[in-house]
This record gives C-alpha cells, structure tokens and sequence, in this order.
C-alpha cells in the first residue's frame, strides 16, 4: 500500500489518468477480494491496530496481500485506493476532524463494509469524470466563445 501522503496522490493520479478499461467489473473484483476471511492475528503494527480494532487490522492483514498480488497494475490501483479510502472510517478517526485525532469512545465500524461501498464510489467517480470529458471532447453545441458573432445591424 501507499506508504506515504506523496506516494498515496501518486497512485491516485495514475488511477485517474490510466483506469482499468471496466471500473464496474474492477468493483467486483474488489468485492470478492473482501471475502478473504480475516488472518488469525494482526501484522499491521500496534499503532495501525490501535486504531482500527483487533478485527479489522486482521482483515487488512489478510486482504493486504492478495491486494498487492493483482497482477493487472491498474486493478491494482483501484484496489489499493478502494482499501485505503475504507481505512478512515473503519477506525478510530475523530469524524469530521482533518487532523489525525483518535475518538477514545468510538468503536470502528467493520472493515468489511467500507471497501465495497469505495470500490462502487470510485467506479461512478469514474463513469462520471468519463462523460465530462467526453462530453468535452463532442460538445452538441460550440460554447458561445467558438461561434461567429451575429451580424451588426448597420
């Protein structure tokens, strides 16, 4: 996974800029790499463990391999960015806070959740960004900038 803020927005430019060729059957991919059973202990670190709960560092654990094994490069980005966007809100991260604050009472919600509604998210982000551009790129109608000024009655 991304290990640095520089190296997470790199993967997330290459994702945009070279998405895999079927967002919707690279969601469903992701959805059936969350059927992987969680490790029977974690290895993700006391910290990371800390804030997401014993259950859901073992899901990680678990997923974080076969994740990285995606031999296709751009499913793979999608995968990662699906896994890292389903962090935040599996943990013990202060809602609405930009700043990295643990809420001691929170209870994270399960891992299993997030990665399939992130995965469905950044497949319409895509479709979305998609039709813009192509859009963009066929308009039905010159913006007004391109069209000849009507004629100045004299």
């Amino acid at each position: 996974m991304p290990a640095s803020p520089i190296q997470f927005g790199a993967t997330i430019g290459r994702l945009r800029l070279d998405p895999p060729p079927d967002p919707e059957a690279a969601a469903a991919h992701c959805e059936r790499l969350i059927r992987i059973p969680q490790a029977a202990t974690s290895a993700v670190g006391d910290e990371l463990a800390g804030w997401l709960g014993d259950d859901n560092a073992r899901l990680l654990t678990a997923w974080r391999p076969a994740v990285l094994a995606i031999e296709d490069e751009r499913l793979r980005r999608f995968a990662l960015i699906a896994l890292s966007q389903s962090l935040r809100p599996s943990s013990r991260w202060l809602v609405d806070s930009v700043k990295v604050t643990a809420d001691p009472h929170r209870v994270p919600i399960p891992l299993a959740h997030s990665p399939r509604r992130w995965a469905r998210q950044i497949a319409r982000d895509y479709e979305a960004e998609l039709a813009a551009f192509e859009a963009a790129r066929n308009p039905a109608r010159p913006p007004m900038s391109a069209r000849a000024a009507p004629a100045r009655p004299r």
